[in-house]
């Protein structure tokens, strides 16, 4: 079976269950925050961790009641624009470094 896990910072809590499952041999792949994960350890070698490159969180003249909204929509703009450049690897059994 095919797991992806998507955490800005991966492993974080799920830094368990991705072994575990790597372990039964399940395809494990996870995407997080280039910047977060650049210095994290190896979980398992069968985990493959993909990093996406954030944007500017809110560009500067942002009213600032709505920083916090805008830069949750520009992560999530720049997630799904990773995860679609790993789907196809992710969903044939193709690993992409």
């Amino acid at each position: 079976m095919n797991f992806l896990f998507v955490r800005q910072s991966f492993p974080g809590q799920f830094r368990h269950i991705a072994k575990t499952l790597a372990e039964q041999g399940h395809k494990v792949v996870a995407l997080g925050d280039a910047a977060n994960i650049a210095n994290r350890p190896d979980i398992h070698p069968a985990v493959t961790v993909f990093g996406y490159q954030p944007r500017i969180i809110a560009p500067p003249g942002t009213h600032h009641y709505v920083r916090d909204f805008e830069g949750a929509v520009r992560r999530g703009q720049d997630v799904g624009r990773a995860a679609l450049q790993i789907r196809q690897g992710f969903c044939t059994g193709r690993h992409h470094g």
